[in-house]
């Protein structure tokens, strides 16, 4: 199986998402891969999580403690696998260790 790239199907620049198209000759199919540049909201996180008090209590802004900034496609497919419509899911996977550079507060959830 040998995927080509084909060609730039959409570019976002303000949410820094680009699709790609990719096409394997032998099989005849094509495979669409979204990429998404993430330091910008890494960046934010990371400022975020140097602002709030360790202390602080999860308060609310209207819509909720903001507690990471997750980037569309991680978002996209987290909604995919049902983790973020399932509360208990969700909470772990804001809570492991490999997603720590996406949480904008210390804590847990």
């Amino acid at each position: 199986m040998a995927w080509k790239f084909y060609k730039v199907l959409e570019v976002d620049p303000e949410m820094g998402i680009r699709e790609d198209l990719y096409y394997d000759e032998e099989r005849d199919r094509i495979r669409v891969e979204t990429i998404q540049v993430v330091d910008p909201i890494l960046a934010i996180s990371k400022a975020l999580h140097a602002q709030t008090d360790q202390r602080a209590r999860f308060g609310g802004d209207g819509f909720g403690p903001r507690v990471a900034q997750i980037p569309m496609v991680l978002w996209q497919q987290l909604m995919a696998k049902g983790i973020v419509q399932d509360r208990r899911a969700f909470s772990r996977w804001l809570n492991d260790k490999d997603n720590a550079d996406l949480r904008t507060r210390p804590g847990r959830v």
